[in-house]
């Protein structure tokens, strides 16, 4: 029953001539007899009539497939000259085509019917014999041929399964790629006293074969009438049945899986050999071994270990298993299923310069360096102003606060302490020392020296001096016991340092002791020092001018009221550069300083943190990100080039190659990711007040907007953005979920409302619902609404019809409900401190929890996709939990993250984190 790859079949017909031939393993060598590249023809040769004296061939069947003329046909074509009783004459109605057809794929119901019911012959088998291709000039190796029926085999890259190539070396043969047909009974005999017609349908992929093919049909029985009471032998020499199991394991990094083939074979485990294949996940073959006789008479079991090793992404995978019997050759298989399951190694893959929460800037050699939060040290290469390009990102010990850049260092503050790193080539930039300070907020670098501005009220602190000669081995050499400190400067042999009580203390260094405070009207938040003259930051007075020719002796002589929060100051030549946090950034001339007035005012995108000059022009942090200003003239100074960033990120969404993100007191921020190395922000979409939640539904944004109500934009295309509607609400909007023509929001008011949307641009509110509690998340899917209830819970709401929406169900939570995620007949509850809470909800009016998963930190969202929760956790980032089985749900990765993962969305193999002000974290998967 085997057809060939070979060109040469003379080759073949010698090297099978040696092997006897029975029914059930019959050689049958088919030779394709190519006359010229145009024809092609094929024939069944005198061999395939040799059988063993106790059989016979019942008949042999002619069949051809055109997909092209969507034809099927089946026609007898011979049956054995030799006589056996009762075959005395052909039988062409044992086999029947009752219907096929193309939906899209091939199918056909093929029935088998006995031709001797009640005779006793029960071992009754028909099998394909041959596929020949009948289009010209496919010869026999046809790579893009790939036959799949219901009972498929996994094949080559040619065509060919590697289990039946059974003459192996130059010659390779092989089987047809068809299961042998048969009633399923125990012992592979179909009986003649019981049913006595079984119809089987065939479905087969034809697209990759080019044209129409042929194949035999060969149906055998057994002659040895009548039959003894055990099974008919001399018909099912091979391995007659086999049933396989394949256990978990296989993961996508490898593991392993225990597979367990058990096997009904009259002739004992010797004669059995039985092999595995599955080209998606390994190469070659698995031989299983003999391990223990089976449950029944006559049956053995054979088991072994399979491994992921291609590393196959989590999913189904056709495994093949296969009897070999080591004297007749390969005869039964049967295709199984194996599980790949995800086997996570999140990797952090976020594009680093989307993210920071500037707080300060330093300019070094063409580059800008950017303490930014939790996203460590952000250098910008500003060789052209214009078009500053992002170099790197370095990690920082804790939360980045300030920054210096001299010669070959940056010197860093952050909450740790100070960070020192080489920057000589600053696209390799790396640590090379630090020290813990408690909470360094400034750091200013001078003669061999680093001063680091500590914000603590502990007499060891105020002012630590470091000896920083060389950087790679700084050495704490003092303390200025001062106020607490938030900037230093040093100019002249004094300490100028910036306090948390608003005021400026001076401190002479040689003998490190406060000589003089300066108290300012309203509240000091950085100094800077230039020839006898201080130039003050102060809040709301806006900049002071201070005479310091004696800096025990102060004198103001000057303010320049700034319209907003003056929170930052830096001086060039005659003119001082003050940032206003609402207003962006004031350019003041102080020639003379006495008379110092503003000359241009420029604002920017978003609150103003710090700003640096260099050449001509400035380059100012806010909310937004980073800003240059062309300052020549400083009269017409103007933004030339922008680089935004994230800051505070509260929730996060993915569609269509684009995140949307709520950015806390920015609004709607949406992010071209595709591709993710060039990620950039498209839109930025300001909004009254700060925002939580959003959601995205048929190309338009939700997003609650505290109490501001609900902003309802249109993102299509998501590059022209804009609000359409604006819903006011009573309380301050926590969270939204949208769903055809409706949308429903909660509130920290104790409020659940349902807004018709259809239009969005039409939007009103048509029923509230009160609740228990402040609502802090909520998720609507058939029929119901169930809602993150703070304190109280999980509330679940009827909202068929909307307009009668009522509360059906309460479920108390430990701690507090932040979010929920419903799938199936459960509920998924981010709970704080007590982790993901699993609820199952059918029926809804007796939903009751069944699992709760700590997830060490506090859980804040929730998200599920496939068989996985995705779990924000505020202090140990990404949490990802197995729910295959709810009841036994358990944790099976995890990554921490920059700071505070506070909401999640999965899509593929990427999970969106929003990490606070940490900013948008993108994790591979695995």
């Amino acid at each position: 029953m085997y057809f060939f790859k070979a060109l040469s079949i003379l080759v073949l017909l010698i090297a099978f001539t040696i092997v006897s031939i029975t029914c059930s393993s019959r050689k049958s060598p088919v030779e394709p007899m190519v006359d010229n590249p145009g024809e092609m023809s094929q024939e069944i040769p005198d061999s395939l009539g040799t059988e063993d004296s106790s059989r016979n061939k019942l008949s042999i069947y002619e069949c051809v497939i055109d997909p092209d003329a969507k034809t099927f046909t089946v026609e007898p074509i011979s049956r054995s000259s030799e006589y056996h009783f009762p075959l005395t004459q052909m039988y062409p109605d044992v086999l029947q085509i009752t219907g096929f057809g193309w939906t899209p794929n091939f199918w056909a119901d093929i029935k088998l019917t006995h031709p001797f019911p009640g005779s006793g012959i029960d071992a009754f088998d028909p099998r394909v014999i041959a596929i020949l291709p009948a289009n010209p000039g496919v010869s026999m190796y046809y790579p893009i041929f790939n036959v799949r029926a219901n009972n498929s085999v996994v094949l080559e890259p040619d065509g060919y399964t590697k289990l039946f190539d059974f003459s192996g070396g130059s010659i390779p043969g092989n089987t047809n790629p068809f299961r042998a047909y048969f009633k399923g009974e125990p012992n592979r005999v179909w009986s003649s006293t019981g049913a006595t017609e079984n119809t089987l349908k065939w479905q087969m992929d034809l697209s990759g074969f080019g044209g129409s093919f042929e194949f035999m049909l060969l149906v055998d029985v057994s002659t040895n009438y009548p039959n003894p009471p055990q099974p008919v032998i001399d018909n099912i020499s091979e391995p007659a049945w086999m049933q396989a199991t394949i256990l978990d394991g296989l993961t996508t990094d490898g593991g392993e899986a225990y597979v367990i083939v058990t096997f009904l074979d009259w002739q004992g485990e010797t004669d059995i050999n039985c092999k595995v294949e599955a080209p998606d996940l390994f190469d070659g073959v698995v031989e299983l071994s003999y391990m223990v006789p089976g449950p029944n008479p006559n049956e053995y079991v054979f088991a072994g270990t399979i491994s992921n090793v291609r590393g196959a992404i989590p999913g189904k995978y056709k495994v093949l298993v296969a009897a070999w019997d080591i004297n007749l050759g390969n005869h039964v298989f049967l295709e199984t299923i194996a599980d790949v399951d995800i086997s996570f190694h999140p990797v952090d893959i976020s594009p680093n310069w989307l993210n920071a929460s500037p707080n300060g800037i330093s300019y070094s050699e063409n580059y800008l360096y950017i303490a930014a939060g939790d996203n460590g040290l952000q250098i910008f290469n500003v060789t052209d102003p214009l078009n500053p390009v992002w170099v790197k990102m370095v990690d920082v010990l804790e939360y980045s606060n300030g920054v210096f850049a001299l010669d070959d260092y940056a010197y860093v503050a952050s909450s740790y302490g100070i960070s020192i790193f080489r920057i000589a080539n600053p696209q390799s930039a790396y640590l090379v020392d630090v020290y813990d300070t408690e909470d360094a907020q400034d750091v200013f670098v001078s003669m061999g020296y680093a001063y680091v501005a500590d914000d603590t009220n502990d007499n060891e602190h105020g002012v630590v001096v470091f000896d920083i000669n060389p950087p790679e081995s700084l050495r704490k050499v003092g303390v200025f016991y001062c106020s607490a400190s938030k900037g230093v400067i040093i100019s002249n042999g004094y300490a100028y340092v910036t306090t948390q009580n608003g005021t400026v203390e001076i401190v002479r260094l040689a003998t490190r002791d406060v000589v003089n405070t300066i108290n300012s009207p309203g509240s000091v938040q950085d100094v800077v020092v230039s020839g006898e003259y201080a130039y003050i930051a102060d809040g709301h007075a806006g900049l002071q001018v201070a005479l310091i020719e004696a800096p025990d002796l102060v004198f103001l002589v000057r303010t320049v009221e700034t319209p907003g929060f003056a929170n930052s100051v830096s001086v060039s030549g005659d003119l001082v550069y003050v940032t206003d946090e609402e207003y962006g950034l004031h350019i003041v001339d102080i020639n003379p300083p006495e008379s110092a007035y503003i000359v241009k005012s420029i604002d920017t995108p978003g609150d103003v943190e710090d700003a640096v000059v260099f050449g001509g022009y400035a380059s100012v942090i806010d909310s937004i990100g980073m800003h240059i200003l062309d300052i020549d003239p400083p009269a017409s100074a103007q933004i030339v080039s922008s680089s935004q960033m994230l800051s505070t990120v509260m929730d996060v969404y993915y569609s269509e190659g684009y995140v949307y993100v709520t950015d806390r007191s920015l609004g709607l921020r949406i992010i071209d990711i595709d591709p993710l190395e060039s990620a950039y922000v498209v839109k930025n979409v300001q909004m009254p007040g700060e925002v939580n939640k959003l959601f995205i539904n048929q190309g338009y944004a939700y997003v609650a907007n505290d109490s501001d109500g609900l902003q309802i934009i249109d993102i299509t295309p998501p590059e022209s953005a804009n609000i359409v509607k604006t819903i006011n609400t009573s309380g301050e909007l926590i969270d939204v979920y949208a769903s055809d023509s409706y949308a429903y929001l909660v509130s920290n008011d104790d409020e659940f409302l349902i807004v018709n949307i259809d239009p969005p641009e039409s939007a009103y509110i048509i029923n509230t619902v009160d609740l228990p509690d402040s609502g802090s998340g909520v998720f609507v899917v058939d029929g119901y609404a169930y809602v993150a209830n703070s304190y109280s819970g999980l509330t679940i709401i009827d909202i068929i019809p909307p307009e009668s929406a009522y509360a059906v169900r309460w479920l108390d939570t430990p701690s507090t409900a932040f979010d929920v995620f419903v799938s199936g007949d459960y509920a998924y509850v981010a709970n704080s401190s007590d982790g993901l809470l699993i609820f199952d909800i059918n029926p809804v009016e007796s939903a009751h929890r069944v699992r709760t998963i700590d997830t060490d930190g506090a859980a804040f969202g929730v998200f599920l996709s496939n068989d996985y929760v995705y779990v924000a956790d505020g202090s140990k980032g990404l949490q990802i939990v197995d729910i295959e089985s709810p009841e036994t749900a358990f944790i099976v990765g995890h990554i921490d993250t920059p700071e505070r993962a506070i909401n999640v969305f999965t899509f593929n193999d990427y999970a969106y984190i929003a990490d606070y002000q940490g900013g948008l974290q993108i994790i591979d998967l695995w």
